[in-house]
Formats: structure tokens, C-alpha cells, sequence
């Protein structure tokens, strides 16, 4: 199961930055176009039109949920007595690379998701752009739609050294400053960490 999570991710993350670039482009949508641009371009994924979902604004107007009210995917297995496909470190991947396609200066959090989700609910996840002088994630090429995974960095470290590479940490857990201290790297506050 892994294996097929692992490879599920890869390709969530090459098709969610293509369909953002192409929601941009199709759409009009400006680079760099905040919490907005990201709230028009969510309304208009493929899987919107098959799946019951959501945005709300913070009243403050700084952070933007999204809210999976209906997913096929789950509803089915649900149906089937199944229990639900563990879909966050996908999900991760996915809505992250979507987000930071249409900004870079867009973090993400899971606010639930399978198998975390509360009964009855799906994924929900927040945007918010990040502060000024606050340093971009390091773990995307938004040009590509990559995130590095830990083991592929340390099969490129095989290949060309270790330079100025990224390393992400697990999913949903943030470095603290001393650990990212001690490992000598910088962090940016969300999920992933560069060397010095």
C-alpha cells in the first residue's frame, strides 16, 4: 500500500501543477494572484464538477478553507463497507502543489482528512499567504509541479551531492527551531527544511 501512495502522490503532484498552469492560462488567472486567484482556480477543477465542495474566507480575510462536503472516491468505498482510502499524504501533496502553482506564497494546511477526517466528513484544508520576509517553502518547483520526497533527495545526494538540496520532513509535522538547529538548516515554518 505504500508503494501505490507513494506513486499516487507523484503523479497527484505532476497533474495538479499542469491543471493549475492550464486553469491559469484558459481562465486568465495572473501568477501570483493570492487567496483570490486561488479561490477562482479550486471552483474550477475537474473533480469539482463531480465532487460537493466548498470555500470559506476567515473574517479576517487572511486565510482561505476549502471543504470537501462530498467525495466520490470516499462515498463509494463508504457504500461498499470499506474503510476510507488513507488519502491525506496524497491530498498533501496535491492541494500544496495546486496552491503554490498559483502562488508560491501559499501555504497549506490539512484541516482534516482521511483516515483523520471526523465522522461523516472528508478533506478540509486552509490557505494562507505567507508573511513578508517570511522565507518561500523550499520543497517546490512550481515550474514543474515537484516536491522532492526525502528518498528522492537522498538518491539524487548519490548522484550530485548534496549542494543546496531540499529535504522535507514527515507530513503535518513541523520542525522545531532547535531541531532545525541542530540539522543545520533553515526551515519555513510549514513542512520542509534546506541546508545552510
Amino acid at each position: 500500500m505504500e508503494t501505490a501512495i507513494e506513486l499516487d502522490a507523484r503523479s497527484w503532484q505532476r497533474f495538479a501543477a499542469a491543471e493549475a498552469r492550464r486553469i491559469m492560462t484558459t481562465f486568465q488567472i495572473a501568477e501570483q494572484g493570492g487567496l483570490k486567484a486561488l479561490e477562482k482556480a479550486l471552483g474550477l477543477r475537474l473533480y469539482s464538477v463531480i465532487n460537493a465542495q466548498r470555500v470559506e474566507w476567515s473574517e479576517d480575510g487572511e486565510r482561505l478553507r476549502f471543504l470537501m462536503d462530498v467525495c466520490r472516491v470516499q462515498e463509494t468505498r463508504r457504500r461498499k463497507r470499506l474503510a476510507d482510502f488513507p488519502c491525506k499524504s496524497v491530498g498533501t501533496v496535491e492541494f500544496e502543489t495546486f496552491a503554490r502553482t498559483i502562488d508560491s506564497r501559499i501555504r497549506t494546511t490539512c484541516l482534516h482528512c482521511p483516515p483523520e477526517a471526523p465522522e461523516g466528513e472528508y478533506c478540509g484544508w486552509e490557505f494562507s499567504l505567507a508573511k513578508v520576509g517570511e522565507q518561500p517553502c523550499h520543497g517546490l518547483d512550481t515550474s514543474t509541479g515537484q516536491i522532492e520526497s526525502t528518498s528522492s533527495i537522498a538518491r539524487s545526494r548519490n548522484r550530485r551531492g548534496v549542494g543546496d538540496r531540499v529535504e522535507l520532513w514527515e507530513w503535518g509535522k513541523v520542525p522545531s527551531a532547535e531541531e532545525s538547529a541542530s540539522a543545520g538548516t533553515s526551515r519555513c515554518g510549514q513542512h520542509c527544511r534546506r541546508r545552510k
